[in-house]
């Protein structure tokens, strides 16, 4: 498993966000489709999100994270504790 607080890499796959957050594929899509996370398609094919901002969106103290606490978008991990 990517751990979101240590990774040098600059995006995940939709399957990597899955596993992070605990939710399913298509929750990411639609995530991805609601503009709530940014994503990137790679030449028309693979979606990929930053990590920087799943890293922002993430910590508790980031100006949204009430309306993603009441949409369910949290980490399965405990990654504000280690950035």
């Amino acid at each position: 498993m990517v751990d979101l607080a240590t990774t040098n890499r600059q995006y995940l796959r939709v399957d990597e966000v899955v596993e992070i957050f605990g939710v399913c594929r298509r929750t990411v899509y639609n995530w991805i489709e609601q503009k709530r996370i940014p994503a990137v398609a790679i030449g028309g094919g693979p979606w990929v999100i930053p990590v920087a901002d799943l890293r922002k969106r993430a910590d508790p103290g980031y100006a949204g994270a009430e309306r993603r606490r009441s949409n369910s978008v949290q980490p399965t991990q405990s990654v504000h504790d280690s950035l």
